[in-house]
């Protein structure tokens, strides 16, 4: 038996030129697994971005799936104290997705996740404290999952449930897991229920495989930090393959020290590192992290990034000190959006009624023509 196993798909996520890479990076993880002529598909949560999408991220979301009923398949499927929300033949139709929410999906009790809707228009199969059984010729897999629960009661909810698993089983959840992240609460290997052959988490975005415990990652990189990889795992008689998706944006994280120096000698150091980053027609995404006390007469703000936007989707991280008492500290923007909130305040003080978006876009276009027609019309 065959098994696709993916994660934080985060449809819905990112702005101006990140605006399409969740579905297309999702999208390719289906299509990827239906090429690899899997049998099922587990999704471990964080499929949305948040907990109510948008029509247009709900429609996404319909094509995403629907790329894995374009094949079929021959794995019959049995129902663990779980009853199904439409005909079990709908939602099953091409080759089956067993999914459960994360964090980013998790409403109120009573309210419907974005994930139970995808069941609903017969996309999945939601699991929340119950499983299914496969079987395929003489195979048979159980998979059974719990959707994300606040961080503090995890432990006790996870300690209170206790499902039998059939056989080989996977046990699907969306947690923080000590050890493989040092939070102050959160589950630990002992909290999970016993007997399991496979432990799939989703919620950390860095993939990895550890004895029966799978971190499934993310198919999309969203904390820009170095751990993350764009990728998506299939399992085959015991063995875990990771497969990197080629439709994902390079990363480069670049981190300057500014003790001692002055803003050119910062900007000088940061276009020697950019300098070295290869350009393709998909933009690489580069987070450029900056800190420490600049030389003696310069304040925070005296620093402004030189960088070539243009070429690279760009986010400024900094924290910097200077000969006053003010600190900039950390920052988690692109220098795109620095610069519109910068100019927008520039236009706000001397009450000019531009579009700073229009403005912004003609002066880094050089489109000078469409800057003139701006100014002359608009004021």
């Amino acid at each position: 038996m065959k098994i696709g196993i993916a994660s934080d798909f985060h449809l819905g996520f990112g702005t101006g030129r990140r605006a399409g890479d969740a579905k297309r990076q999702a999208s390719e993880t289906m299509q990827l697994l239906v090429d690899q002529k899997v049998d099922a598909i587990i999704v471990a949560g964080d499929i949305f971005d948040t907990s109510i999408p948008t029509p247009e991220t709900l429609r996404d979301a319909v094509d995403v799936f629907s790329i894995a009923q374009t094949k079929g398949s021959d794995t019959r499927v049995e129902l663990i104290d779980k009853k199904m929300t439409v005909p079990i033949k709908q939602a099953l139709a091409g080759i089956p997705v067993f999914a459960i929410h994360g964090t980013h999906e998790r409403r109120v009790r009573g309210e419907v996740n974005p994930v139970q809707l995808m069941e609903i228009m017969g996309k999945l199969v939601y699991l929340q404290k119950n499983g299914v059984k496969l079987k395929k010729g003489k195979h048979e897999l159980s998979i059974y999952g719990l959707g994300g629960v606040p961080e503090s009661f995890a432990p006790k909810i996870f300690r209170a449930w206790k499902p039998n698993p059939i056989g080989q089983a996977f046990f699907v959840f969306h947690q923080n897991l000590k050890p493989f992240i040092p939070a102050p609460i959160g589950l630990t290997i002992d909290d999970l229920p016993a007997g399991f052959s496979l432990y799939i988490d989703g919620h950390l975005h860095s993939g990895q495989h550890t004895k029966n415990i799978l971190i499934a990652g993310s198919t999309i990189v969203t904390q820009l930090r170095k751990d993350e990889q764009s990728s998506v795992w299939v399992w085959e008689d015991g063995q875990l393959t990771r497969i990197p998706l080629s439709s994902a944006r390079a990363v480069h994280i670049i981190e300057l020290d500014a003790t001692d120096k002055k803003p050119d000698q910062i900007n000088q150091e940061l276009a020697q590192e950019l300098s070295k980053i290869e350009i393709s027609e998909l933009e690489p995404i580069v987070k450029i992290k900056i800190a420490g006390k600049l030389a003696i007469g310069f304040k925070p703000w005296d620093f402004v990034p030189l960088v070539p936007e243009t070429r690279a989707i760009v986010y400024l991280d900094r924290k910097l000190e200077g000969s006053s008492t003010m600190t900039i500290k950390s920052e988690h923007s692109s220098v795109q959006e620095l610069t519109l909130n910068a100019l927008k305040s520039v236009l706000k003080k001397y009450q000019l009624e531009l579009d700073a978006d229009k403005v912004y876009k003609a002066i880094m276009t050089e489109d000078a023509d469409k800057l003139k027609s701006i100014l002359e019309v608009e004021t």
